[in-house]
């Protein structure tokens, strides 16, 4: 093997365990989002005036509405793109994005 081939080896491995597999809940989710999921996360990260829907009932009515969409994808009208915004608000900052009449999953 060449000097080149031996550093670039553990590189490639590097880049391999980070690229993908793994669970859990990245912002580019391998399992489609429920709204189950989708409500308990919002109501986790978007407390007080931040939490928009009557109760989980109602959030669980307006998600049904949505299409699925594609994990990561945040500028669709679809559930995967609330919950990646849902699950980035846990400072609150990305509420408005997650809830039902979000502006940024159009």
């Amino acid at each position: 093997m060449t000097r080149f081939s031996l550093l670039t080896l553990p590189v490639l491995a590097l880049l391999a365990a980070c690229s993908g597999g793994g669970g859990g809940d990245s912002m580019t989710n391998a399992t489609p989002v429920t709204c189950a999921k989708y409500c308990s996360m919002f109501a986790a990260n978007c407390t007080g005036s931040n939490y928009t829907y009557t109760d989980d009932a109602d959030c669980q009515t307006q998600c049904g509405t949505w299409a699925q969409g594609t994990p990561g994808v945040e500028n669709e009208n679809t559930l995967e793109c609330r919950y990646s915004h849902a699950q980035a608000a846990a400072d609150d900052s990305h509420c408005q994005e997650a809830q039902a009449s979000s502006t940024s999953c159009i």
